[in-house]
């Protein structure tokens, strides 16, 4: 910052930088005007340091008394204002203060215990109950007008014979490329057994079935070639892969309610059915859960170990009552839920027929083409014969 003094009144003029030009200067002290050149000799331009910028000052003749006797008033008015304030708010000593506490916010209604169950129960979406969606249903039924009770009744040493297939199969191409390569393309795996029932003894409302796999046979077809195999032919023959061949003359012990639900899986020495080989246990085995309550077209969920049902009464075939139920589906897994028909018969007691389709795209051990994965679908059926 520089200056010079203006030459009419003395007074201190300031600039930013140092004038290489001539200007016109007014004063502000005196509003006079005046010229300055860099070589005029008017004052000598010199740096000023800790610049502050003037304070502008403006006088009022004649007003500075009434100034400060308003301003006083003023002020005085507003310190009673808030000593009266403070005075009404402060309680009197012989007085307690109440201090209100803060209301609880209020709790949400607890739903109903029908509700909340409702809510907690997994919906089911049924497709519709045909033979297409649910394999083995009659084409034709009857309703069921009479109460019946679906217990299973039996007579110690009874025995029982079952023969039923598993079939499964899966297109391992996006597309079909004609006639000639469908055999290579598709994956078919189709087994048959049969198994033997009989019943040891009944506690309380307990019954005690032994269980054995008689034969098996099968025949499986891919890309790798042509499989076939029957256990008449000796052990040796038997893929080893197959869980089911582990199972071939085994027998096998089933604890169960009197409505078929299974309790407990046990090898004829008390140690548990597990891994692999509870789940082809548990796939031959025609033993499965009823309602207690028959009631047409209402559904009831079934628990059976680690399988859920939500089974429905749909009518009668031929004397025997015709159930449909529709599998609990493990989500993200690939599999679709497992449908079933069950047919069984009032008058002795026993499962007549059991039919149960099943679809997933996870865990097959079927090869991939590129992102496409294939879907095996299977269809497992039983009937009683003697």
């Amino acid at each position: 910052m520089y200056q010079i003094s203006c030459p009419h009144c003395g007074g201190s003029v300031r600039f930013a930088r140092r004038l290489t030009v001539a200007v016109e200067i007014r004063c502000p002290h005196c509003a006079r005007s005046f010229r300055v050149t860099p070589g005029s000799g008017v004052g000598a331009a010199q740096p000023v340091r800790n610049y502050a910028p003037p304070r502008s000052r403006v006088t009022m003749p004649g007003l500075k008394g009434p100034l400060l006797v308003g301003g006083g008033l003023v002020l005085l008015s507003v310190l009673a204002f808030v000593f009266v304030g403070l005075f009404r708010q402060r309680p009197a000593p012989q007085q307690a203060v109440a201090v209100r506490a803060p209301e609880p916010a209020e709790a949400p209604a607890a739903p109903e215990p029908a509700a909340a169950a409702a809510a907690a129960e997994p919906r089911i979406e049924w497709p519709p109950v045909d033979p297409d969606n649910f394999p083995g249903l009659p084409a034709q039924l009857e309703p069921v007008r009479e109460p019946v009770k679906a217990e299973w009744q039996f007579t110690a040493g009874a025995r029982y014979t079952y023969e039923g297939s598993i079939s499964s199969s899966a297109r391992l191409s996006p597309v079909d490329l004609g006639r000639a390569a469908r055999q290579v393309l598709q994956f078919v795996d189709e087994k048959e057994f049969q198994v033997e029932l009989v019943f040891e003894r009944r506690d309380a409302n307990t019954l005690l079935v032994r269980c054995t796999l008689k034969r098996l046979r099968g025949r499986m077809r891919g890309p790798s070639g042509r499989v076939e195999y029957d256990s008449r032919d000796g052990p040796g023959f038997l893929p080893s892969n197959e869980p089911l061949a582990k199972l071939v003359r085994r027998s096998w012990l089933v604890r169960c309610s009197t409505r078929g639900r299974i309790l407990r899986l046990e090898w004829p020495d008390g140690t548990l059915v597990e891994d692999s080989l509870k789940t082809a246990v548990r796939q031959v085995t025609p033993i499965y859960p009823l309602p207690e309550e028959l009631v047409q077209d209402r559904d009831v969920v079934e628990e059976d170990g680690d399988q859920r049902w939500n089974l429905r009464l749909v009518g009668a075939h031929e004397g025997n009552l015709v159930f449909v139920a529709l599998g609990n589906a493990t989500p993200g897994q690939g599999r679709e839920p497992t449908r079933m028909v069950l047919t069984f018969d009032p008058r002795v007691g026993l499962l007549r027929s059991v039919h149960v389709a099943t679809s997933r795209t996870e865990g097959t051990g079927l090869p991939r083409v590129g992102r496409f994965r294939p879907t095996l679908k299977t269809v497992m059926q039983m009937r009683l014969v003697y």
